[in-house]
């Protein structure tokens, strides 16, 4: 095959010699205007080694030397007879041509610059980025791939396959500047809308944006929202009566009872903000969404409770062992009023939650008891424990309040006070473990199923990698696998191809072009096999294991 070369390229007589010898047939070498610091350096190595040739007794490939000093003195020959006789003495020794092709060829590997003409993009992202509409693609060749998304596809195929459309990325930019004038002028176009809050830009994906209350009834209307909502009110009318029957009586397990009440309250307050934040949409700068803010913002919730009930409650316990405070009839009897209701409200509070948790555990096919140890919401979790202390809490203060006022031992009310400290301490340290283990990434417990599925599959050899993360519904999986080639093939033979019409072809190859295309073509379509066994094994995946929405099988 011809070579084009630069004139760059054949800068010294030497190496053009070597390369009209046809040594170099079948190097491709590109063509190009403009150098980059790879192609300078590829220059400066041929140079040098053409350089190396000329000192090891090749001088006359240069036209120069002994060698072409006794040409000349034996008479006049042409040019092409001196390329040649020059080209037989490269030829004859082996070592040389293997080195010229292989520095020449690794080079040629090397990226020493970048290719970016086959690159495709999909048409819905083009239009964001390239501020396009469905008219301006009219003009360009569409291209099916198959899609990677879970949540949204351009379409189904006959076979009911996922694609997505895509162009080529070069076609698509010069789109672009032909609309547009330049990627200048897009880009002040794309900063003027983001500025405007237009549709079509990438920061804004529509021009009617949620109302307030269209924000809290998605955030608090239902689900683990409405739980947290109601636990809220609740907690807030239980803290206003006790700290005033605290305030009537000094009672340190009436004191304890407020600052649970108080401490719950707070809760509630930052579960509904980690609640209203993790309803956040997917942007750039948070692909997979904000739901950790629930477990972050539960952990702060743990920390309240430990603070506010179990340390406060604590030092007012000791504090009323050190100095005992008696309780008058009246005080008590306001007390147990008082009680009373916030005994109502807070069963009321966690019947509620349990309704929503034995829920979500039967949709989940767990346990109520494995729900709650290991269960994706933490917030309905947090509320189930705050109002189950909550209502124990109460019990134990009024029983500590009427046995300190019947036995006339003071010293009762206190200690009612240390076990409600005790009793906030442990679920405090529960909710620091479970969320911190979801934010540190634990394991799917049946992870070992995962790759037996996995294994299962008659055009997988092998799985060498299984990883996962526990994120509730939006779990991750990521396996790499060694696929079956041969079963691919012979299965992509049997039942794809026409072996008559493949034959015809096969007959028709007659030069290395033409096999040369054959192969492209049959491997274009081996690779898109690949891809298509691939895509079925996590559409399997998230059939079996709905909790599983990030999936990513490499073969290996």
């Amino acid at each position: 095959m011809t070579i084009m070369w630069h004139t760059a390229f054949i800068s010294s007589q030497a190496f053009r010699n070597v390369a009209q010898s046809g040594l170099l047939n079948g190097v491709k070498v590109p063509l190009c205007r403009h150098y980059s610091h790879g192609h300078r350096s590829l220059i400066r190595r041929l140079e040098r080694f053409t350089f190396r040739l000329q000192q090891k007794g090749w001088s006359s490939v240069t036209g120069s030397g002994d060698q072409g000093q006794n040409d000349q003195g034996s008479g006049q020959q042409t040019e092409e007879a001196v390329v040649s006789d020059k080209t037989a003495k490269l030829g004859s020794d082996s070592y040389f041509n293997k080195e010229i092709l292989r520095r020449i060829k690794k080079k040629q590997t090397e990226q020493y610059f970048i290719y970016t003409e086959n690159n495709l993009m999909d048409i819905q992202i083009a239009k964001v980025e390239y501020l396009l509409e469905d008219k301006d693609f009219e003009k360009l060749v569409k291209i099916r791939r198959s899609s990677p998304y879970s949540s949204r596809s351009a379409g189904h195929s006959e076979d009911g396959a996922v694609f997505i459309e895509c162009a080529w990325t070069q076609d698509i930019e010069k789109l672009a500047i032909e609309k547009w004038g330049s990627l200048e002028k897009l880009q002040r176009e794309k900063l003027l809308r983001q500025y405007r809050g237009w549709p079509g830009s990438s920061y804004v994906a529509s021009n009617k944006k949620p109302t307030f209350y269209a924000k809290m009834l998605e955030s608090f209307g239902k689900d683990s929202g409405a739980v947290v909502l109601v636990a809220l009110l609740m907690n807030m009318f239980n803290a206003g009566f006790k700290g005033g029957v605290w305030i009537l009586t000094g009672s340190p397990s009436m004191f304890s009872e407020f600052m649970h009440s108080c401490g719950d309250t707070m809760n509630q307050l930052f579960l509904a903000i980690g609640r209203y934040l993790s309803l956040q949409h997917p942007d750039a700068s948070h692909p997979y969404g904000y739901r950790n803010h629930v477990h972050i913002w539960s952990i702060l919730s743990g920390v309240m409770i430990f603070s506010l009930g179990c340390g406060l409650t604590l030092y007012h316990g000791i504090l009323g062992i050190l100095h005992p405070i008696v309780i008058d009839p009246n005080s008590l009897k306001w007390a147990l009023y008082v009680l009373g209701g916030t005994l109502a409200t807070e069963s009321a509070s966690l019947g509620y939650a349990i309704l929503e948790i034995s829920r979500k555990a039967k949709s989940a096919g767990m346990s109520f008891v494995s729900f709650v140890k290991d269960g994706d919401d933490p917030l309905c979790n947090v509320v189930l424990l705050e109002d189950a202390a909550g209502v124990i809490g109460v019990i134990i203060c009024a029983t500590a309040m009427t046995g300190s006022y019947i036995l006339g031992m003071p010293l009762l009310d206190a200690i009612g006070s240390l076990v409600i400290s005790g009793m906030l301490g442990g679920v405090s340290a529960f909710l620091f473990k479970t969320n911190a283990d979801r934010l540190l990434g634990k394991a799917l417990p049946y992870e070992a199923e995962i790759k037996k599925y996995m294994e299962s599959d008659r055009f997988i050899n092998a799985v060498l990698d299984n990883k996962t993360l526990d994120f509730g519904d939006e779990s991750r999986f990521k396996s790499e696998v060694v696929l079956d080639a041969k079963l691919i093939t012979k299965h992509f033979l049997n039942t794809e191809v026409d072996m008559d019409a493949m034959l015809v072809k096969w007959k028709g190859v007659n030069t290395t072009d033409d096999m040369e295309k054959f192969l492209e073509e049959f491997g274009s379509q081996i690779y898109d096999q690949i891809v298509a066994h691939v895509d079925r094994k996590e559409q399997d995946i998230k059939k079996k294991f709905p909790e599983i929405r990030h999936i990513d099988i490499e073969p290996s």
